[in-house]
């Protein structure tokens, strides 16, 4: 709906529905005249299409991608609803975003969004449109209205978003003072024949003018520039948002499928911890193996390999309880509890450990546990989910 009423706004401004006011409308071009003192300096170039067709063209094509986005957002909903009445994760699980399929559409609507927005710079009034527009979708998806998880685009947090509002902003609001000064200076060097009745910076300008080809190209780039500029820096920030989404995407399941090592530490720690235990119990200290002798030392390293959850819980009952003996029973308890349930899930899921399809997911339960889960009932709903809906 609110993709639908930025669209409705841009055909509104762009004259589609006959009202040509908006679009032929050139607001800032007087004031920048009266600013720069030139009267010759067309202010539209800076903005993109040279024309009113053309510039109405552009917003046609700003309302196809908004389709494009409308579209490519009720498929991942749908996608994602599919996948809550398959799932056995908890709510809100990093799945929703990191799926492959719906990460490669949220991929596609980032930057669908970022063409809409630089295609929105036809003139200040549709400029303004889509900035009041990104405001508003900014609190629309701080509300988090849809469930189950997605992935928040198009708004002011994106780093992507606003640098291309800044850069396009000084093409727009700085570029023409330059412009204008330099073609100014440019006019006074052409006019002056006397080098004498030049100031000092104009004849070290023309020196550099003569003497320096690159001084002299760079010099006709800035002068020669206008709302292309616009597309190089879209263009640019499309390749850097690709190149940083793979990477993305890479380093999360870098993460997921390393988590079988972390459980095994686990698991290892764990019987170390247990033999250190009896061995304390029944008084025989010359008993200990060099490796249980290590948990003394790597206590923190254990807390580290703990899902997060249980090392909160302990650390906070270590504490408030007065009994150390009866928190460490129960604490163990509970460490046996998530060693059982990471077998239940290998056993489950991927037995035999021959499909690679199913260890990912058997890798990405475990990294739920270990980072995402806020308590026991987590793992017990987790658990009755497999058994209901995996019933094979």
């Amino acid at each position: 709906m609110a993709w639908i009423i930025c669209g409705t706004g841009l055909a509104i401004l762009g004259g589609s529905f006959g009202n040509q006011n908006f679009i032929s409308k050139n607001s800032l071009g007087k004031i920048y005249q009266i600013l720069t003192r030139s009267q010759s300096l067309d202010f539209q170039k800076f903005f993109l299409g040279e024309g009113i067709a053309d510039r109405q063209k552009l917003l046609f094509y700003a309302l196809i991608f908004i389709g494009a986005i409308i579209f490519l957002n009720l498929a991942t909903i749908l996608i994602n609803l599919e996948l809550k009445l398959q799932d056995w994760h908890i709510e809100n699980n990093k799945y929703y975003i990191y799926n492959s399929l719906i990460f490669f559409l949220n991929t596609l609507t980032r930057i669908a969004s970022y063409i809409v927005l630089v295609l929105c710079l036809v003139s200040i009034q549709t400029l303004i449109w889509i900035s009041l527009f990104l405001i508003f979708y900014t609190w629309f998806s701080s509300k988090n209205l849809i469930e189950p998880n997605t992935e928040n685009f198009f708004i002011w947090q994106d780093p992507i978003i606003r640098k291309i509002l800044l850069f396009s902003s000084l093409i727009i609001f700085i570029l023409p003072f330059l412009h204008a000064r330099l073609e100014g200076i440019k006019q006074a060097i052409a006019n002056e024949t006397n080098a004498g009745s030049l100031s000092k910076i104009q004849q070290l300008i023309q020196g550099l003018f003569n003497s320096s080809p690159s001084f002299k190209a760079v010099w006709e780039v800035i002068l020669n520039a206008s709302s292309f500029a616009h597309w190089i820096i879209l263009f640019w920030f499309i390749r850097t948002v690709i190149f940083n989404r793979i990477g993305e995407y890479n380093d999360f399941w870098f993460e997921v499928n390393k988590i079988g090592k972390k459980a095994i530490n686990f698991k290892h720690f764990y019987y170390y911890k247990n033999l250190l235990n009896e061995v304390e119990l029944t008084g025989k200290k010359n008993d200990l193996s060099p490796q249980s002798k290590k948990v003394i030392v790597l206590g923190d390293v254990f807390l580290q390999i703990t899902p997060s959850f249980l090392k909160k819980e302990y650390l906070e009952n270590e504490i408030t309880k007065v009994n150390h003996q009866e928190s460490f029973y129960d604490f163990n308890a509970k460490l046996k509890k998530i060693i059982e349930f990471i077998d239940f899930v290998q056993e489950r899921l991927n037995r035999a450990r021959k499909s690679d399809y199913w260890q990912k997911k058997v890798n990405f339960t475990i990294f739920d546990l270990f980072n995402e889960y806020q308590n026991f009932a987590d793992l017990e709903k987790t658990k009755k989910l497999i058994l209901e809906r995996l019933d094979f």
